[in-house]
Parts: C-alpha cells; structure tokens; sequence
C-alpha cells in the first residue's frame, strides 16, 4: 500500500481524519462524485498505521467511493473500521 503524506490529503481525506479523531461518522452521502473519494492508502493508514490520532470508535464512513483496491490482508487493525453504503475498487483474488 502507497504511503500517504499530509500534505497529499484531499478535503474530503482530510475530513474524514478530523471525524476520525473525535469518534463520529463522517457521512459523504449526496455529495458530488468528486467530493466523495477516498484513497485506501488513507483507510488503511488510519487503521493500521499511526499518523494520525483514531478515536477508539474507529473509522466510520459512508457514501464514499474508495480509490484503488481496499487490501487488509494479514493486516491487524488497530481500530474498528465501518463502511456504510461505500463503494470500492475490487481487487483481484488468487
């Protein structure tokens, strides 16, 4: 997974970080197509690594279209991670 630098954060990324870090759910329903996008990079960031502060509510998104194939594999989340009506690049298995 690419690695993501602050600097590189759309709005809309750096949105969903500030939710991130209170604990509340960052909804992206009914916005424009370019508004909901989100980088896996960023996802898997937030739950995996250590950048940025997650409250231990985790990651809570809905209506966003993630970019690129969302990988967890043999990955240990360190919070929990909700995805509400998100679409995803899907990657090829096997």
């Amino acid at each position: 997974m690419a690695s993501v630098n602050d600097e590189d954060l759309t709005p809309t990324e750096v949105e969903l970080v500030n939710h991130c870090a209170v604990g509340t759910l960052c909804n992206l329903s009914g916005r424009p197509p370019d508004q909901v996008r989100v980088r896996a990079s960023v996802l898997y960031e937030l739950c995996v690594g250590t950048r940025w502060p997650v409250h231990p509510k985790g990651v809570q998104l809905a209506g966003a279209w993630v970019h690129q194939p969302l990988d967890f594999e043999y990955a240990t989340l360190r919070v929990p991670l909700l995805l509400g009506k998100c679409g995803t690049t899907v990657a090829a298995v096997g």
